[in-house]
């Protein structure tokens, strides 16, 4: 089971575990090159559905064409693209051009709007074409943001001229919270994280409380409390050493803001090292930004939405196969 697999790897690194299960949806609604896929639901770069044929998917890539691009362009290898391949230099590319000649960048992205990308958790290709096609002059995005209430905060630092993407602007100045996803201690302390993210939600003064394995039993699970006035919560959060359980922690406050009509969501966003970013956001808007397509959505994302349990999602994701 990938699943399984991702937990292992999560012994490691915390934040690798996050980012794979979410490769592994991502993989599992991005074309794949099967020969026994079809194109019914294939989608572009911005995230269009493509026109259908009668020929499978995996005879669509292979017939694309491959060319690298040509000097001074970005867009290039069409079929590796749509396999996986070659993004990471495409979208470098196209975040060094952005900086040096904009317009340039949003042409380069506008040859690549209705390509097939496959979804990575190696690059964020697929959102920098959004960003660029959906809000090609400097700063619209930053300010489409801020029009809906979503940066509220003061940068860290003083020049965000090379955040591109709707996910780099909320990690830069969103309701976030940040953190190590390794507290170097026992036991975690769950309950002073859940208490810390919980402070920028909508969520009443809950109590949350930790209950730890005993030390040495390291196949035994935590376990998590909230209580609020009559009502209760409770969560097995897996025993990772001295590295929180983030997928629980963010499964229980989704599960209690459904429960309490809260309308404040909690969003992992990928940092690409071991440090968390839980962005707390509207579930209104958070549903907006989906719909635009300026966050690839990791299946849990859209599933604090819909009511179904956070961490059910995940871990379904995960198995897919």
């Amino acid at each position: 089971m990938k699943y399984r697999s991702c937990a292992i790897l999560a012994a490691v690194v915390l934040s690798q575990l996050l980012t794979a299960c979410d490769e592994s949806n991502a993989e599992a609604d991005a074309p794949a090159a099967s020969a026994t896929s079809t194109s019914a639901a294939s989608t572009s770069a911005t995230g269009e559905a493509l026109v259908s044929t009668s020929k499978p998917l995996a005879q669509q890539i292979e017939s694309l064409p491959n060319t690298a691009p040509v000097a001074g362009q970005c867009a290039g290898w069409q079929r590796d693209l749509a396999t996986g391949s070659h993004q990471y230099e495409v979208e470098a590319c196209l975040r060094q051009k952005a900086l040096n000649d904009r317009a340039a960048a949003v042409a380069d992205a506008m040859q690549m709007s209705n390509w097939i990308i496959r979804n990575s958790h190696t690059s964020d290709l697929k959102d920098v074409l959004v960003a660029l096609i959906k809000y090609p002059a400097e700063g619209s995005l930053e300010k489409h943001l801020r029009d809906l209430s979503l940066l509220p905060n003061a940068p860290d630092e003083e020049d965000v001229s090379t955040s591109i993407t709707a996910a780099e602007y909320l990690m830069e100045m969103g309701n976030v919270y940040w953190f190590d996803t390794e507290t170097g201690s026992f036991p975690n302390q769950h309950d002073y994280l859940l208490t810390e993210i919980a402070a920028l939600s909508d969520l009443p003064a809950l109590r949350f409380t930790e209950i730890p394995p005993a030390e040495g039993q390291d196949d035994q699970p935590y376990r998590l409390q909230a209580v609020w006035e009559d009502k209760s919560w409770q969560r097995d959060a897996e025993n990772l050493g001295d590295w929180y359980d983030v997928e629980t922690v963010l499964s229980l406050l989704n599960q209690i803001a459904l429960d309490l009509d809260a309308s404040s969501r909690f969003v992992y966003l990928p940092t690409g090292d071991q440090t968390a970013a839980v962005w707390v956001v509207d579930q209104e808007k958070l549903a907006q930004l989906l719909t635009e397509g300026l966050l690839t959505d990791s299946g849990a994302m859209r599933s604090t939405l819909a009511g179904k349990n956070f961490e059910q999602a995940f871990r379904e994701a995960a198995t897919a196969e």
